[in-house]
């Protein structure tokens, strides 16, 4: 897993995050908002964490270019199913509440195949299927983790398909219920190539990750994938190559950009 080697120097996450300048009023609320949730804490036992300042460094360069937002939105996705996007978003997520003291929450979206349930070692339901049909407090839904300001919420049972799941304006309210009780919101997404499209949700977050594993993934897959999220007025911030095992020239990154 690395980052392009053409990404310019980044601040500091904390930073970036605490700037009275760059931080939005809502944000500073939500910061001081107390929570409750009332599931089951999850452990980040299982966690496989790696990379830990890479990824920071990377969420940090999409929350820079996210300044002046009412909110600080993530969907992370791949090409391809076993990519390993949940790995990234829950390292992402867990950087920023670790090394940034960020409240971050990431959201399981991966209708057919569901991971952080799993990873943090809770039912899977409920999850935030209730909050997209049942107009619930975002706290009956959400876990908290033995990590200070990481929580996080798991997909539920759900009998519904993902375009009636993760309507656009579903995925807006909950977002926005989100956005009163945390800095930054993760979404967990499900690959472009598989049954459900996250392209449909795209334009509802600030930022797409767009996660590749190495020696796997044909450059030509990578760059229909990005289309396809810019088509839907998704905003790719970059791709993170994953499970690199060789080096990789400037100009290779430099084409998936």
């Amino acid at each position: 897993m690395a980052r392009a080697k053409s990404d310019p120097p980044l601040e500091k996450v904390d930073a970036i995050l605490s700037s009275p300048k760059n931080t939005p009023a809502r944000q500073t609320a939500a910061e001081s908002q107390p929570l409750e949730p009332r599931l089951q804490p999850g452990t980040t036992e299982h966690l496989p964490l790696a990379g830990q300042g890479e990824l920071a460094s990377i969420a940090g360069s999409v929350l820079r270019a996210s300044v002046g937002s009412e909110r600080r939105t993530l969907l992370v996705t791949s090409a391809n199913a076993g990519e390993g996007k949940t790995t990234i978003a829950s390292n992402i997520a867990y950087s920023l509440a670790q090394q940034a003291g960020a409240r971050t929450v990431i959201v399981d979206a991966n209708l057919h195949a569901p991971r952080l349930h799993d990873l943090f070692a809770v039912a899977r339901n409920p999850g935030v299927e209730s909050l997209l049909f049942n107009n619930l407090d975002p706290e009956s839904s959400l876990h908290a983790t033995d990590l200070k300001n990481l929580y996080f919420m798991t997909l539920g049972e759900s009998e519904h398909g993902f375009l009636s799941m993760f309507n656009p304006l579903r995925v807006h309210h909950v977002l926005e219920q989100l956005s009163r009780l945390f800095h930054i919101m993760i979404f967990d997404g499900p690959p472009v190539f598989g049954p459900s499209d996250p392209a449909v949700i795209a334009n509802c977050f600030n930022h797409v990750l767009l996660v590749v594993e190495c020696e796997r993934t044909r450059w030509e897959v990578v760059q229909s994938a990005k289309e396809r999220l810019r088509e839907a007025g998704g905003s790719v911030a970059g791709v993170i190559l994953n499970r690199r095992r060789h080096y990789i020239p400037k100009r290779i990154y430099e084409r998936m950009r």
